[in-house]
């Protein structure tokens, strides 16, 4: 009896310094020797998952490094580019092999095996770079096959075609296939074995009361630039505009909202070129925009050359500046339809100030589309003319009294000199409707300012305006084709 009693546990009586109840630290210790095992299970899996995500990232890495220059070693191999299409095709350089392998299969005029390793890159990568490039080569393709379809005594008979590379030591071969009195007929010399050189795009270009005058296209110098021109002609874009002369260069020009990436071309020097020049500061080309050179110019610096007139020059010699363009009609074309890459042009506002010089502002409207918006209708409305630039520090504001107010738009540039920006009114989340700033040195980054817009060209008059200095007038250069409503916010 007396050692039941002794195994009973003791309870201690409540009362003072009794606790009432476990601490959360014995809780845990308690809870950590009842699940010692489990914790620390869940711990090394924690340890080993961890490992196992930085070494999948460090071996994609890698990966794609080795991948990268595996694919440069190989160049134009077609056996090492097969093993490495297959070894690479979740990569990120699967889109370059394969590109790679299809114009290589081109090139040696293996056509089937072409086409259908451009067909995969077509199915594979729709939104890749390179698609554009594709698209050229597979319309191209396809009008060589149906080409070589054709009876190759007729084919040799009255064509000459273009190799792709050239491969004259093949002629011999093929002259064998052309009975012998009918030899006289090819000339050896330019004949060559490949897939023949497609012709180029033809124009007829109408002047109201001149006559018309004849355009050939460059389309495998430049085919984006030929491609838009196409285009422009067929939603008759350029009907009723005119040349504009300056010397011995004939200039064309249609607002639009898009431009076009530069493309680079090295061609002999000619007369009657049609050039896409550069526009200044840019590296792109306007949209609706082209020159006719009618001296021989040898590689116009900072110019497209995409076409040339090839016929009834006088006409274009004897131009007025109120011949206007009467029609544009297609004559010739390559099969197949492609459609020009094109990008919308940032809105321009040029900004007058008394006495002092002009300067036009750049505004980013994909950036900070309703600001922007806003601008361009501020200086549609003339809410900028009068307005006294008040020089703070190192930025110039320029505000005008307005009833609303504009919401504000998070930006991702860094506030540089030159830079125009808007910042949020004092104790609110958006912006004073008529109030920007022009910054005249870098600015630390903020929370509360956007970059809306940069001043383009030279602008180191700005510095020096004095306070009773004042816009005259506020004009805009360009913009796009949508409406500009911009959402104001009333106070």
């Amino acid at each position: 009896m007396a050692t039941k009693d002794k195994e009973k546990k003791t309870v201690p009586p409540k009362g003072e310094g009794a606790p009432e109840t476990t601490g959360v630290w014995e809780r845990l210790n308690e809870f950590g020797e009842r699940h010692a095992k489990l914790i620390i299970f869940l711990s090394s899996a924690l340890i080993v998952l961890t490992v196992i995500i930085f070494a999948k990232v460090f071996y994609d890495r890698t990966l794609a490094e080795r991948a990268a220059r595996d694919v440069s070693q190989a160049g134009d191999d077609v056996e090492k580019l097969v093993k490495l299409k297959e070894k690479y095709k979740d990569s990120p350089v699967a889109a370059e092999i394969v590109y790679r392998l299809a114009n290589r299969y081109y090139q040696d005029g293996k056509l089937d095996e072409a086409e259908k390793e451009y067909t995969e890159f077509k199915s594979r990568f729709p939104n890749h770079p390179l698609k554009f490039f594709v698209d050229k080569a597979y319309v191209s393709l396809i009008a060589n096959k149906k080409f070589l379809a054709e009876d190759k005594e007729q084919r040799l008979k009255v064509r000459a075609l273009q190799t792709h590379p050239e491969d004259r030591a093949k002629v011999p071969q093929i002259l064998k296939d052309i009975p012998e009195d009918r030899r006289t007929s090819v000339d050896a010399s330019y004949l060559s074995v490949g897939p023949p050189k497609l012709p180029n795009p033809e124009l007829h270009v109408e002047i109201a009361n001149r006559g018309t005058f004849w355009v050939e296209l460059f389309e495998n110098e430049a085919p984006n630039t030929v491609a838009n021109f196409l285009k422009l002609v067929e939603d008759k874009t350029l009907v009723g505009t005119t040349l504009q002369r300056t010397g011995d260069v004939l200039r064309c020009s249609k607002p639009v909202d898009f431009c076009l990436d530069f493309e680079r071309t090295d061609l002999e020097a000619d007369d009657y070129l049609l050039v896409a020049r550069k526009t200044q500061g840019r590296d792109d080309v306007a949209g609706a925009e082209f020159e006719i050179l009618t001296r021989k110019t040898p590689n116009p610096p900072e110019t497209t050359v995409f076409g040339r007139v090839t016929a009834y020059t006088p006409i274009v010699d004897n131009l007025k500046p109120e011949d206007a363009i009467k029609a544009i009609t297609i004559q010739r074309r390559r099969e197949g339809k492609v459609e020009p890459s094109r990008r919308l042009v940032n809105p321009e506002i040029q900004i007058e100030i008394a006495g002092k010089g002009a300067f036009v502002v750049e505004l980013f409207e994909d950036e900070a589309p309703n600001t922007v918006r806003n601008m361009v209708k501020l200086v549609e409305e003339k809410a900028l003319d009068g307005v006294k630039p008040v020089k703070a520090g190192d930025l110039l504001r320029l505000s005008k009294k307005v009833d609303f107010f504009v919401p504000f738009e998070t930006t991702n540039r860094k506030p540089l000199a030159g830079w125009v920006v808007v910042r949020k009114a004092q104790g609110r989340e958006d912006v004073e409707g008529a109030t920007f700033e022009i910054l005249l040195a870098e600015q630390p980054e903020s929370k509360d300012v956007a970059v809306i817009g940069r001043v383009k060209g030279d602008r180191g008059f700005l510095a020096n305006l004095a306070p009773e200095d004042a816009v005259k007038s506020a004009v805009v250069i360009r913009k796009r084709s949508s409406p500009y409503d911009p959402k104001r916010n009333k106070p």
